[in-house]
């Protein structure tokens, strides 16, 4: 078998179809069995074709087949894809099959605007007629402005039928005519609709400034394509990280280390500390704007701030994690872990088991030796990972005597309700994983 399969045919879904495709083609009576033929459909559509000929004119059972491959409809019964109430649910189910419809579905303006919009290139199976037609084109492209990739080419040289595809997607610029595109007022109109689209231009228009400031204006994220002089153009990107500071990234490294634009972008987009000079990931206040926002930013500054502690402690209080990042010395901090625990996402078992490097600045020899002599007490499993065995160690409930004098720091994540008499942590233990 290894000389002739791929692994491929060794998928769990590929084994759960030849399975049931097996079965419908080896036992004439399982055809008729709906169960059977809706089990093997749901696994691969186009065992529709293997169904008896009543099961190809059930509605739900072809839906389900054909939800799963757009090609099961072209085994459903000839009635069926005639219908236009059925021709709209599988359009619907999926776009793709709009291609096994009757034609005159496929002329049907409504039937082919669902089609596209679950998939743009559906528009291909379209009649020519309507593909033709502009203003249906028009309505086409508006709601998937990559369908203009199907459409008659006399209509991708229309200006209006173009201007209607990227503004629902830039991307659609890629199917409009090259002459087209070489016409400045055309790409200034454009960029004016859809800031996006500049990439999609030659590279004369993406050094055009008339342009570029269209285009910006319209989506900051255009600066990314423009050319280089505009992302060292200090009004420009001024403007834009107003109203998005994480486009930081896409502007020079001297306007990177301009204390007053990281300072707005910052504030108007936390991530684009990380785009800040190296000596501005050294600046305190900046780090400590930055994480308030995100605590995981604090992988981004300098070694210095990951020393100080209230830049740390900012970050932890928003999220937990961000302790992983910390200075060694105030990963042993305790109440700097504390805060990492309480403020980390997910129920306290959970939160316990993400702190495999969070303890590392915790865990030396001795407090792994007491670590494991603690295990052996409770009798935990010789397999349970170091960092299971600390959480568990740190959050323990309560103490006896004997065992707070064994283990001194035992459950000093819940010193508040330690209590000094015996008590039992049954019904805790039973709740570990």
């Amino acid at each position: 078998l290894e000389t002739i399969a791929t692994p491929r045919e060794f998928t769990p879904q590929r084994a759960r179809f030849n399975m049931s495709w097996n079965r419908l083609n080896r036992f004439e009576e399982l055809r008729h069995d709906r169960a059977t033929v809706l089990e093997a459909v749901s696994s691969n559509g186009l065992a529709l074709s293997c169904a008896a000929d009543e099961l190809k004119r059930d509605v739900d059972l072809v839906l389900v087949a054909v939800r799963n491959n757009s090609v099961a409809l072209r085994y459903a019964s000839e009635e069926l894809r005639a219908q236009r109430a059925f021709g709209l649910a599988a359009v619907s189910a999926n776009g793709l099959s709009l291609a096994y419809l009757s034609r005159a579905l496929r002329s049907d303006e409504e039937v082919v605007l669902t089609a596209v919009r679950d998939d743009f290139e559906a528009f291909y199976h379209a009649e020519q007629q309507l593909r033709r037609s502009r203003d249906f084109v028009l309505t086409a492209v508006s709601v998937r402005g990559n369908a203009l990739k199907h459409v008659a080419p006399h209509l991708k040289s229309d200006p209006d039928v173009v201007i209607a595809a990227i503004s629902e997607n830039a991307t659609a610029l890629r199917y409009a005519d090259d002459n087209l595109k070489r016409d400045r007022n055309f790409v200034l109109e454009t960029v004016l609709h859809n800031g996006l689209c500049l990439p999609y231009f030659q590279w004369e228009f993406r050094c055009d400034r008339e342009v570029v400031y269209a285009a910006v204006e319209n989506n900051v994220w255009a600066l990314a394509y423009a050319s280089w002089e505009f992302k060292n153009d200090r009004q420009l990107v001024y403007g834009a990280v107003r109203r998005n500071g994480a486009i930081l990234r896409s502007c020079s490294q001297e306007l990177c280390a301009d204390r007053e634009l990281v300072g707005l972008a910052v504030k108007n987009g936390c991530w684009a500390f990380a785009a800040a000079s190296q000596e501005l990931r050294g600046d305190k206040d900046l780090a400590l704007m930055a994480v308030k926002q995100d605590g995981l930013l604090l992988k981004y500054a300098s070694e210095e701030v990951k020393r100080e502690r209230s830049v740390v402690k900012a970050a932890v209080l928003q999220n937990g994690k961000a302790l992983i990042f910390a200075a060694p010395s105030l990963k042993s901090d305790r109440e700097l872990v504390r805060l990492a625990m309480e403020n980390n996402r997910g129920p306290l078992p959970e939160r316990m088991r993400q702190f495999e490097v969070i303890v590392d600045g915790l865990l030396g020899k001795e407090m792994c030796a007491t670590l494991w002599r603690w295990a052996d007490h409770k009798g935990y499993e010789p397999d349970l990972p170091l960092e299971e065995i600390y959480a568990r160690f740190i959050s323990y409930p309560g103490a006896t005597k004997n065992e707070k004098q064994d283990f001194p720091d035992l459950g000093w994540y819940f010193q508040s309700t330690l209590e000094d008499e015996d008590s039992s942590v049954d019904s805790y233990e039973s709740q570990l994983p």
